[in-house]
């Protein structure tokens, strides 16, 4: 990139953006730059009987709001009712001590004690816990048994505080004008604007989807290329971006200080460093034409390259670090360069562990100027890529991978964390082999790290674009919300036809672990801090369990039958018939809601089958099995007597 050096050239601080910038730019490093795998970000009920049929907000909690209603599901979808709290705030809010009710203050639901609603998040309380997850088992953000329903022909719903007082209430109706598709056509009563007057039956429309979007936003913004997390405060409109800095209408020094300014303003969320990493590797304000930001180690290790993300990792060459890091050592607010006719500005951050980084920002860094190191791969783990067969295997990689990757950065910091990057990619190594690989994301899908293809994922959110072939829903909500189902992680099956793999359909379920580790590091003042992320791998299963015939006749109509013996031990039969060729899923589930086995999941054709469960090795007790299709999901319970 070339300049006129008459704009780039300045090494004194004079404004008070350039002052205040000065003061921090030491103490911000690890917040600021989604660098490598690991550098994410330092960061460090006695229920109240409600009375009276109030109505309205109180001004002290008014963050916290009714924003969607499920009172009357499809006769094939009996998620039973329920309500969905959205914190509009900027704090989070405790909700121990609060409690829900509809009109009747006999009915009375409290919050469990210690349950927090973050700022921007939600969270659904249902009537019934179990029969809630067999149709929404990909929402985690979901508590129960509220006990009571909702009236079909209108309700009052009410939310109240730790003292009693009124939060939130509103009364709704089945008929216009509030929309009607809500009552039994399989829709839900969504909040249009959280901001909206939700008393208001204008501020209402049907779900965007079938059976609601509970646990998530009723309308979800998919156009945007990095989604902006609702606790992060928006881009200023004056920020000095980099389209100015081509246009010679700002300086680079102005462009890094401002870009500064802002990271460190919302650097305390935790979802930051993905959305920044997203903006920084995306055209937009800090990535236009030929000028945009990077970073390296002191040693030089590429840890972000705003233009190509295949090139972090390697390392730059000796002369370019070294006119990089006489203009980052300048003074504490960095300085300007020139490197072979190209003008640039280099300051000095901080890792987590307290390592020193550099960022630049003018310097076109190109492939010539990059070299890759190899990375000796250590001892191989207990389960290898290549050993991954079922899910036990597939679970125990995942693990095996975040205990190499904690270790590897206790041994030897910041830098290993890069290096995992290469050594996760390797095909001829542990980590990586045929459509099993591994990957890395923060809780709203931004991912750090796609050990396949980095150039098409990482640090970006896929959340809103990756669909089931089969059923039409979104992929990753399913992944994050399995990953924090329990402090084991969780599976998810789903069928996707992958467009990299020529021998691949969407008729080959795929499954995917996925867990959430805390990562552990040392800030440069020698406190102790944890991350939380999300690593998970998959694989293709070509076959779940055995799906047998009972005849050769075609039924008129679905139909999933109760199982027998009933109760059993320790199998059972279930048959279900299918009026045409169609996916299927057929699956066990705990009373909690949680998936305790799949048993079928694959294209059937017209027919009856039968499927036998076996409970041994499983805790007596009731479970439910769901058969779920593209227009039908029929839920059972049975028994397991031990």
């Amino acid at each position: 990139m070339l300049f006129d050096t008459g704009h780039h050239t300045t090494k004194t601080f004079h404004s008070p953006l350039a002052q205040r910038s000065m003061r921090f730019l030491r103490r911000i490093g690890c917040a600021l730059i989604v660098a490598g795998v690991f550098s994410l970000l330092c960061r460090p009920v006695s229920a109240i009987s409600p009375s009276g049929n109030n109505i309205g907000r109180i001004a002290a909690a008014d963050t916290v709001v009714i924003n969607e209603i499920n009172y009357n599901s499809h006769e094939d979808y009996e998620s039973m009712d329920w309500v969905e709290l959205y914190n509009a705030g900027a704090t989070d809010v405790d909700l121990t001590g609060w409690t829900y009710s509809d009109a009747d203050d006999d009915h009375v639901f409290a919050f469990p004690d210690g349950t927090i609603l973050k700022s921007g998040e939600y969270l659904v309380a249902a009537q019934e816990i179990a029969s809630f997850s067999v149709i929404h088992p990909s929402v985690s953000n979901a508590v129960g048994d509220a006990g009571f329903g909702l009236a079909g022909g209108g309700e009052l719903v009410r939310i109240f505080d730790a003292s009693g007082a009124i939060v939130d209430s509103l009364t709704y109706d089945d008929s216009a004008p509030w929309p009607e598709e809500a009552d039994g056509d399989g829709y839900t009563l969504a909040l249009t604007d959280p901001t909206c007057d939700n008393h208001l039956p204008e501020c209402w429309s049907a779900s965007a989807q079938m059976n609601g979007t509970p646990g998530a936003p009723n309308f979800p913004q998919s156009d945007e290329t990095c989604p902006r997390p609702a606790e992060i405060e928006a881009i200023p409109a004056t920020i000095i971006t980099a389209e100015q800095v081509e246009s010679g209408a700002a300086t680079l020094q102005q462009f890094v200080l401002a870009y500064f300014e802002y990271a460190l303003k919302i650097s305390a969320s935790p979802l930051s460093a993905g959305y920044l990493g997203c903006l920084l590797t995306h055209e937009g304000p800090w990535n236009y034409g030929s000028t945009y930001i990077a970073t390296t180690t002191t040693s030089g290790t590429l840890a972000l390259h705003g233009q190509d993300v295949l090139l972090t990792g390697g390392v730059v060459d000796s002369t370019m670090l070294e006119t990089i890091s006489a203009a980052a050592a300048m003074s504490q607010a960095g300085g300007a360069f020139e490197f072979m006719g190209d003008d640039g500005y280099a300051v000095t951050y901080f890792n987590p562990d307290g390592s020193a980084g550099i960022l630049v920002a003018g310097l076109d860094i190109q492939a010539s100027h990059v070299t890759e190191v190899a990375v000796a791969p250590g001892d191989p783990p207990a389960v290898t890529a290549r050993d991954v067969v079922d899910r036990e295997s597939l679970k125990a990689f995942v693990n095996g991978a975040a205990d190499y990757a904690q270790a590897l950065y206790d041994e030897e910091g910041y830098d290993a964390g890069l290096r995992v990057k290469r050594v996760f990619r390797d095909t001829t190594g542990y980590w990586r082999h045929g459509p099993t690989y591994l990957f890395i994301m923060d809780r709203t899908g931004y991912t750090y790290f796609h050990g396949a293809f980095p150039e098409k994922y990482e640090l970006q959110a896929p959340t809103e674009t990756l669909t089931d072939a089969v059923t039409g829903e979104l992929i990753l909500p399913q992944i994050i919300a399995a990953a924090a189902s329990s402090e084991e992680g969780g599976f998810v099956t789903y069928h996707f036809d992958n467009p990299d793999d020529d021998s691949d359909s969407a008729d080959i379920p795929k499954v995917t672990f996925a867990r959430e580790y805390e990562f552990n590091f040392t800030l440069p003042n020698g406190a102790e801090a944890t991350n939380v992320f999300i690593m998970g791998a998959g694989i293709y299963e070509d076959e779940v369990t055995s799906v047998e015939p009972v005849d050769e006749e075609i039924p008129a109509a679905f139909a999933l039958e109760q199982n027998y013996p009933n109760p059993f031990n320790p199998s059972t039969t279930i048959e279900f018939s299918l009026e045409r060729a169609q996916a299927i899923t057929l699956t066990v589930y705990d009373v909690l809601g949680r998936e305790v086995r799949v048993l079928a999941d694959g294209v059937q054709p017209a027919g009856r089958y039968s499927v036998s469960f076996d409970g041994a090795g499983l805790a007596g007790g009731t479970y439910l099995y769901a058969l779920r299709t593209g227009q039908h999901v029929s839920v059972k319970k049975m028994i397991l007597l031990k």
